[in-house]
């Protein structure tokens, strides 16, 4: 995928995602698109059966973010990998920032699927949809 080529589909652009640091990306701005390209998707299967989602509001943006940032925050999974700077620590404090992202589109994504639904959204729920907890 050329960085040129593609358009997000949601409105969520690289320098959105909130990376410590993102000059790890700097010469490589392919993979940060692609990862935002990913969450796209999963997006859709997660609530639209892999359909685009007609009328995105900016709760779909975040869930996007989300999944992105947890993908470029996961450790290296192989000697080979992109991320193989980031095994410096064992990868154990990677992990756990990019589960915790994880968690919070889970959250999100359950949110969005409940007022599909025509279901009251949990309170708390709502909080850690729109990053109102602190961590």
């Amino acid at each position: 995928m050329s960085s040129s080529s593609y358009s997000p589909k949601y409105g969520v652009s690289p320098e959105e995602l909130p990376l410590t640091d993102p000059s790890r990306f700097a010469d490589q701005p392919e993979i940060v698109l692609d990862s935002i390209e990913s969450a796209e998707d999963q997006l859709e299967w997660d609530v639209n059966s892999g359909e685009k989602i007609q009328t995105p509001e900016g709760i779909h943006a975040k869930a996007v973010r989300e999944y992105a940032t947890y993908d470029l925050k996961l450790p290296a999974a192989s000697p080979g990998s992109r991320r193989e700077g980031d095994a410096a620590d064992d990868g154990q404090r990677r992990l756990a920032v990019a589960k915790e992202y994880r968690s919070r589109y889970e959250d999100t994504i359950q949110m969005i699927l409940d007022v599909d639904k025509g279901e009251d959204a949990d309170p708390e729920s709502y909080a850690v949809a729109f990053g109102f907890e602190s961590y």
